[in-house]
């Protein structure tokens, strides 16, 4: 996942996901390799999890992102960061909440 907000003061904020193994060595190299105004930071979140919706299918359902974000909002599951494509949908969550997320979006797909 990569997305690019408006930041603030001419600038942009850019957040996009890496293995977990690799997020540690990706931040350094960040760190070290380009040059940030005074102050920018690097966050580096290893306590998330993503998990996506995966189907041809979604072209012609409209419904489906309705109902993937209902099952997590009924969930009480916060949604960090989101992507899509004409077939996947992937969000960004709290690893913390990844089992219950998976139940609740399984649920409302199979319990139709």
């Amino acid at each position: 996942m990569i997305l690019q907000s408006v930041g603030r003061d001419g600038t942009k904020d850019i957040a996009f996901t890496v293995s977990r193994d690799s997020a540690k060595e990706v931040a350094k190299l960040l760190e070290t390799s380009l040059d940030f105004a005074r102050d920018a930071q690097i966050v580096c979140d290893t306590d998330v999890a993503k998990i996506s919706i995966v189907g041809a299918g979604m072209q012609t359902h409209a419904d489906t992102a309705s109902k993937m974000f209902g099952a997590l909002y009924r969930n009480d599951i916060n949604i960090e960061m989101i992507a899509a494509s004409e077939i996947k949908i992937s969000v960004l969550i709290s690893a913390k909440d990844a089992e219950r997320a998976v139940e609740a979006v399984h649920d409302a797909f199979m319990n139709e």
